[in-house]
């Protein structure tokens, strides 16, 4: 334990828990750290001495949810395992949080960094959680944007910290706040004037201590929830209120999931709550679309990403552009945040940018767009012209940003560039532009007379299109990483996010349509 969580048992009998994994850059939920933090409890509920735990991080963030690999191995445990099997084992940190809420002695977070995911289901599990109003963090639970939802008492704790209808938009957006609006909504006390973090905890565990009693059930601002009834017309009402489309509902299970949760367990004691929990959780574990968001959004594409990475040289320190048709216009737009100087000049040929680094030489590109070219200019546009490599830019998803490069000039370049404007790069070394390609295969499955084709059939035929291109450019050998160009084609928006991309849809199909 002692490796991942510091401990000191103060003069005042107040355990300081410092989680602080060795090699990491934050911490995230593991196997191991499970374990060390399962050593803490029992060790806090065994030693007298002990008369309430501070829990901190040693790191700048508090901690950042789970380790998705685990997640990943999670959801491929379920291809062979029973569903109590699954119950017991992906339950085991929810159960631990229901130790360290139901604990006689109290437990305070001292967070002075961004808590995610598990990180904030730890925090919620404690009595009090203390953060500074001005601090950098990010508060949040994003399960839902990797087609899962929050195991460990997420869906429970929240709506009965915030209320019904933030807790609800937290939980089904994904998105994350800033201290100072955790603060104002009840989820998070403030940490004012010159305190640390830690003596504010170890203060606010004393305080608790001197009233004699500790009430878990306290600490919930909105208990017991004024709920609808747990129906499916109010799940759909719900999620109508909150944005969502049936298309949503049908295809990204974790939404259903949520809000089932939430209204289910909302009626019952924090025990049974998180066994309702735990079931709808399973239920998405056992659903091939959280395997294919976890792999596609988190593994594959932080793989991608670090490959890219390992190339950047150094980004152009000017670029200068020539006419642009409306559509390749999107790149000036991409281009302005990132602080590189910007020129025009006409005589340059049509959608082309020259580059111009800081010792001196230059570099001249073809842009490009993966939309927006169809079907006039297509042909100009995804091939070099005179030899001019071409750089494409995808339309900005939910999920990110692509710029894919045809050719293999100057690759270091074109990755520092995308670092700087905050989009994945992909490779085309052979052949016409991959997004362009899928994206074309998109419009032709959109093109099909809406009045003879069922709603569900469209979306089928535009899977098996986007499918059947990216298998013919992978027969051609024009893909060197399958699985980049899956997560090029979701972070592009052209490839469902439930999907896991085109190539992974064609060898884990993710519902029957």
């Amino acid at each position: 334990m002692n490796d991942l969580i510091r401990f000191e048992l103060s003069d005042d009998q107040v355990l300081m828990a410092c989680i602080d994994m060795p090699g990491r850059s934050m911490n995230v939920f593991s196997e191991a750290l499970i374990d060390a933090l399962q050593s803490l409890v029992d060790r806090v509920e065994s030693d007298v001495c002990i008369k309430g735990v501070v829990l901190s991080s040693g790191k700048p963030s508090f901690l950042a949810g789970a380790d998705l690999s685990m997640v990943l191995g999670m959801t491929e445990r379920a291809t062979s395992s029973t569903v109590p099997q699954m119950f017991e084992y992906c339950g085991r940190l929810g159960r631990l949080f229901l130790r360290i809420e139901q604990s006689s002695k109290p437990w305070v977070a001292a967070v002075d960094g961004t808590a995610l995911g598990g990180g904030l289901e730890l925090a919620m599990a404690c009595r009090v959680r203390l953060i500074r109003p001005d601090a950098k963090a990010l508060i949040g639970l994003p399960e839902v944007k990797l087609g899962l939802l929050p195991g460990a008492g997420g869906t429970q704790r929240l709506p009965r910290l915030i209320g019904l209808q933030f807790g609800l938009d937290l939980l089904l957006s994904g998105r994350s706040i800033d201290p100072a609006t955790a603060i104002a909504a009840g989820l998070f006390e403030a940490i004012t004037g010159d305190q640390s973090p830690l003596d504010a905890a170890r203060q606010r565990v004393h305080a608790i201590n001197a009233r004699g009693t500790v009430q878990s059930a306290e600490k919930f601002a909105f208990a017991p929830l004024d709920l609808p009834p747990d129906q499916d017309s109010e799940i759909r009402a719900l999620a109508v209120a909150n944005g969502l489309s049936e298309s949503a509902l049908r295809d990204y299970p974790a939404y259903r999931a949520i809000i089932k949760s939430v209204l289910t367990g909302g009626r019952l004691e924090m025990a049974q709550a998180t066994d309702v929990e735990m079931t709808c959780f399973l239920d998405l574990m056992f659903n091939p679309v959280a395997a294919n968001m976890v792999s596609t959004l988190f593994l594959e594409r932080q793989r991608v990403e670090k490959n890219a990475a390992s190339l950047a040289t150094q980004a152009p320190e000017s670029i200068t552009l020539g006419p642009l048709s409306a559509p390749v216009n999107a790149w000036r737009d991409a281009l302005l945040p990132t602080g590189i100087r910007i020129t025009d000049d006409q005589a340059l040929g049509m959608n082309q940018a020259e580059f111009r680094m800081s010792d001196g030489p230059l570099s001249r590109w073809q842009l490009s767009t993966a939309s927006g070219e169809f079907p006039d200019a297509q042909e100009s546009n995804a091939k070099s012209v005179v030899g001019i490599p071409v750089l494409v830019l995808s339309e900005r998803s939910e999920h990110g940003r692509v710029i894919e490069m045809t050719g293999d000039v100057a690759p270091g370049v074109v990755a520092a560039l995308a670092r700087k404007m905050r989009c994945l790069l992909i490779l085309t070394p052979k052949g016409a532009s991959l997004l362009q390609e899928l994206t074309r295969a998109k419009l032709n499955a959109s093109a099909t007379p809406a009045a003879s084709v069922a709603p569900v059939t469209s979306a089928a035929s535009e899977i098996d299109l986007l499918a059947d291109a990216a298998q013919r450019a992978m027969a051609a050998g024009r893909v060197i990483d399958p699985a980049a160009l899956d997560v090029a084609a979701v972070l592009a928006g052209i490839s469902p996010a439930y999907t896991g991309g085109p190539l992974r849809q064609a060898r884990h199909p993710s519902r029957s349509l």
